[in-house]
């Protein structure tokens, strides 16, 4: 921001999600690249995090633990799993998880934001709409040249008009995974078994695991039309003030997202 130009961060971010979305349908191309890269180099750009962004991210870290805080975040949590299991958490499994943090939640908040703005630029019924709604509550004083989040979660259509957009462009375009637990589990009258844990692994040396991993990727769940209606491919932001908004809600991957550090 100061330089007012790129230091090389944006392009690292750029081949990073690239890399990600290549490896997040099919897994099994990062050990294949693994194999492969004295030949072909980094062709996936799975090293793009191993720049700028991953020296920033280490200082941070650095100067986090010298003077320490009570602030509770990620990194704070993340430097707890390693305290307190230094042989399964490693420090550079603490650094690769700040890293990604670093260019994850940039990149998808303006993923978001761009989305947004772009539906509501080809919807001028929703953009009018939307105007007249943040005028009347401006005319009566409810809100005012600076709008405070407690008074735009009072606002249902802009509500709606941001969880239409996050519906049809969802940030994370890739299956995200997650861990069947142990005692496993049933899914649309599927049995999916669990795992156990032994051994080693990439992030935690004293530790492999034997996982069931499953995930669906939001763009085929949020165009769903036995959930959103035959007009799921469409932006219409009314849907989330009619009918079921509980369910709809519940099936919006961004709102669901979590991290499981250890099984």
């Amino acid at each position: 921001m100061d330089a007012a130009q790129d230091d090389g961060s944006f392009s690292q971010i750029d081949s990073s999600l690239r890399s990600g979305a290549w490896i997040g349908h099919i897994p099994g191309l990062y050990w294949l690249h693994d194999r492969l890269s004295p030949i072909i180099g980094n062709w996936l750009g799975i090293t793009a995090r191993h720049g700028s962004l991953r020296k920033f991210a280490g200082i941070e870290i650095e100067k986090r633990t010298l003077r320490g805080s009570d602030h509770r975040d990620i990194l704070e949590k993340l430097i707890e799993v390693h305290n307190a299991k230094p042989h399964e958490f490693n420090e550079n499994a603490v650094l690769s998880m700040a890293t990604t943090n670093v260019f994850a939640g940039s990149d998808t908040t303006a993923i978001s934001i761009s989305a947004i703005l772009y539906y509501l630029c080809m919807n001028p019924r929703c953009q009018g709409k939307l105007m007249k709604e943040i005028t009347d509550r401006a005319l009566v004083g409810v809100i005012g040249d600076s709008i405070m989040v407690k008074d735009a979660m009072r606002m249902p259509y802009l509500q709606a008009c941001i969880y239409e957009a996050l519906r049809l462009h969802p940030a994370v375009g890739m299956a995200l995974p997650r861990v069947v637990p142990p005692e496993g589990m049933h899914i649309g009258g599927t049995y999916l078994p669990g795992g156990v844990s032994t051994g080693s692994s990439v992030f935690y040396p004293a530790l492999t695991i034997e996982q069931t991993v499953i995930g669906t990727n939001p763009w085929v769940i949020h165009r769903n039309t036995e959930i959103y209606g035959k007009d799921a491919n469409d932006y219409r932001p009314e849907r989330w003030l009619e009918g079921d908004r509980a369910q709809m809600g519940e099936r919006i991957i961004f709102r669901k997202q979590q991290t499981r550090i250890l099984t």
